[in-house]
Order: C-alpha cells, then structure tokens, then sequence
C-alpha cells in the first residue's frame, strides 16, 4: 500500500506500528548499526506508481527504513513524502546487478543501487536477515 507520510497523523501511526512495529529506538539504532538503506533512484514501478513516477521531469529517488515488522520504501511526489509500506510477510526482492525490485502483492518497484553499491548491498543482507528472523519467528513460510 502506498501512504502519504508527509504530515503527522494518528491513524496513520497506529496502522504503521500494526503492520511493520514501533520505529526501532535510538538504543537499538546504534546497536543495528543502520535502519535506513543509502539513496536509489527508482527505474520503474507497477501501475499503482505511474501516477508518481511520472510527475514531473526530474529524477525519482527512494530509500528504505527498515522496521522491526517490515519496510517503509520513500519516496518524494511534488512536494509530499510517500511511502510504499511493506511487511515483511508479503515482502519479496528480486536482485539483477545494482537493480533491485521490491515486490508486495501485486505492486512492486524497481530501483538502482549503484550509486553506493556497497552500503546498498549491506543493507540489503540486513534486511533479509531481519525477515527471515521475522518469518521463523511467526512460523511463516520464507
């Protein structure tokens, strides 16, 4: 589902914290190392993104906040911030190279990591690992 985050919203927060968990605490940030991937300019996306990626003549760009329940990918449309939310029961990632794509249900998103493939690559493995810890731990199928 994509959600509008720009403003703070009450709702909003509790679906958050429902779906994906409480945004991890600056303890366990420090301990993680890092919750948030670096910049992705974003390739492609499926039809639920059309109308935001092809706002406008500049460059998409994106980046991922890991949650203990799942992800947040964010994006910028005009001058709001979006996000495409994720748990990690319905998360699937496909790698190619730099290209990554982030595939929920029908919707999916396609980005490149090449602008910082080494922290990208870093990120992604601490993100795996996190839903596969997620999965055993509710006895999900990976």
């Amino acid at each position: 589902m994509i959600r509008n985050l720009s403003y703070k919203d009450q709702e909003l927060k509790e679906e958050l914290e429902r779906l994906l968990g409480k945004p991890y605490s600056l303890f366990e940030v420090l301990r993680l190392g890092s919750i948030g991937s670096p910049r992705m300019e974003i390739i492609e996306g499926s039809n639920e993104f059309q109308d935001y990626l092809t706002h406008g003549t500049g460059r998409k760009f994106c980046n991922i906040e890991l949650r203990p329940k799942g992800i947040i990918v964010r994006f910028r449309y005009q001058l709001e911030t979006m996000g495409f939310i994720v748990p990690f029961h319905l998360l699937k990632i496909f790698q190619n190279g730099n290209l990554i794509s982030i595939h929920s249900n029908s919707m999916n998103l396609t980005a490149d990591m090449s602008s910082n493939p080494a922290s990208s690559q870093r990120f992604i493995g601490k993100m795996l690992i996190a839903r596969l810890d997620v999965l055993q731990q509710f006895n999900l199928p990976s």
